[in-house]
């Protein structure tokens, strides 16, 4: 087998959703042999400091990188992602390249074109998911292509066992004799311009609780609703120890019908972080039925898909307790696959499947 390669770099805020998952899919690849060919990981917060030991290791990387290495390169990688690409194809090794993120869909860093024609470099591409892969191929994109599916998340956390706590149409009551309510958690940064759908939200009668995570700086703080449980801002290990919910949502933009804007129509074509996230603390999802993960939960029912925020409490009324159950327990199978990094594993074999047949 040839040689596994791949390039770390500083990291300046350890608990960024983006850098977990960057960090974790270089210890994934690690696991499956592959080794680090640029400077050790680091944790500077100095943007200087950043600058420096990631041009340094890009450096040492061009300088190690063999012939016949394949070559694992995370997207987007600021200014030197065809910088590395080139220099890989000049040592005669290849590159395998897993998307995160695409500059010119929701932030509209670069143009479509210009996006296109810089992964046009690799020589493998692995896109985040199906929906990601079919729109980079519409766009002129040429490059072998598998996908992702989910992401993976590395954790040693255990958190509650969820299984028993298939609370939804039963007349389980509390300790105080009233009917435990159905609770929905939310996490992530709470920002107007990715999910000011919370503030409509949060001003609504809900027939449900919704538990916030991650108002770090206050916006929800004005809102008076009994039924909207301010969590604040907690570390990813402690929510997952911690919460206590029913369902996890993922919904972006300005919309209670829609995923709307920038942020809410990139769920058609991104694979969020957080959806990884609940599965990890055991929570079904709530999702748009149209974001690009729709068809992966309902597939492999861990979760439910809805149309609009207004229906979830018919969509949750329609479940029995053992269809919840069941639930649950997927959950708890594909949060054993997630945590164990089974997703990059086969994604990456296959990449590496392929330059293997192609070398003959």
């Amino acid at each position: 087998m040839n040689r596994l390669c791949y390039i770390s770099r500083n990291y300046r805020f350890i608990s960024d959703a983006g850098y977990k998952a960057r960090m974790d899919y270089e210890d994934i690849i690690s696991k499956m042999g592959g080794i680090s060919i640029g400077l050790h990981r680091s944790f500077h917060f100095s943007m200087v400091r950043t600058f420096l030991l990631n041009l340094l290791g890009v450096i040492k990387c061009s300088l190690l990188l063999k012939k016949g290495d394949i070559f694992f390169l995370q997207y987007p990688t600021k200014k030197y992602f065809t910088f590395l690409c080139r220099v890989s194809h000049l040592k005669r090794a290849h590159n395998v390249v897993f998307i995160h993120d695409l500059g010119s869909f929701r932030r509209k860093r670069v143009t479509i074109e210009h996006e296109i024609k810089k992964l046009n470099h690799s020589d493998y591409i692995i896109a985040a998911n199906d929906s990601m892969r079919e729109w980079l191929k519409e766009r002129g994109l040429s490059t072998p292509m598998n996908e992702l599916g989910i992401h993976d998340f590395l954790t040693q956390i255990e958190p509650k066992d969820k299984v028993a706590e298939a609370r939804i149409g039963e007349n389980k009551s509390s300790e105080k004799g009233h009917r435990a309510e159905l609770t929905i958690a939310y996490a992530g940064v709470i920002a107007p311009r990715k999910n000011s759908f919370l503030f409509q939200l949060c001003n609504n009668e809900l027939p449900y609780n919704l538990a916030v995570y991650g108002d770090r700086n206050g916006y929800l703080s004005q809102i008076n609703n009994p039924k909207v449980l301010n969590k604040g801002y907690i570390g990813s290990d402690d929510f997952i120890k911690s919460v206590s919910a029913d369902f996890g949502l993922v919904w972006d933009g300005d919309s209670l019908d829609e995923c709307s804007g920038n942020f809410g129509e990139y769920l058609k074509y991104n694979s969020p972080h957080k959806v990884s996230f609940y599965i990890c603390a055991q929570l079904p999802i709530i999702i748009w039925s149209k974001a690009a993960l729709a068809s992966y939960i309902e597939k492999e029912n861990i979760g439910i898909l809805v149309d609009s925020l207004k229906d979830i409490p018919q969509k949750i009324s329609a479940l029995s307790p053992d269809m919840l159950t069941q639930m649950k327990k997927n959950v708890l199978r594909m949060r054993e696959q997630i945590t164990s990094g089974k997703h990059m594993e086969k994604a990456l074999s296959e990449a590496i499947n392929y330059f293997e047949n192609l070398c003959g």
